[in-house]
């Protein structure tokens, strides 16, 4: 009994009793749930817009003409002798995968080809 009545007076303390601590537990709750609910909409909305957007991932990995001038632009951006080793090596990786995935005899998928040259 002397317990409970320590437990209350410390709840009485610091201000608030049991139902009051389930009133704002419920509030935060329902707060938390709200922003989670926002949350996804905005995802959705993003992913929709990305679909719809006329430069998409999925246009882009379509120009293998486009991947292949861009692998040139970069392997000569390899050549810079200013460059980080870390920062060259990551250049040279994606030319990599820009090769394997543009090369028309070969016929990877983007994620073959950079599985390829994750193993490499």
């Amino acid at each position: 009994m002397r317990m409970e009545s320590e437990e209350s007076s410390s709840n009485d303390e610091a201000g608030f009793g049991d139902d009051t601590k389930t009133l704002i537990t419920g509030k935060n709750l329902e707060d938390l749930r709200r922003d989670a609910v926002l949350a996804h909409q905005e995802i959705t909305r993003v992913q929709l817009e990305v679909k719809q957007a006329p430069g998409s991932t999925l246009q882009l990995l379509g120009d293998k003409t486009e991947l292949r001038e861009a692998s040139a632009r970069l392997t000569n951006e390899a050549k810079k002798s200013d460059l980080d080793v870390i920062v060259r090596a990551r250049i040279t990786a994606m030319v990599g995968l820009l090769n394997i995935y543009a090369d028309e005899n070969l016929k990877f998928s983007w994620r073959q080809a950079s599985e390829i040259v994750a193993k490499a």
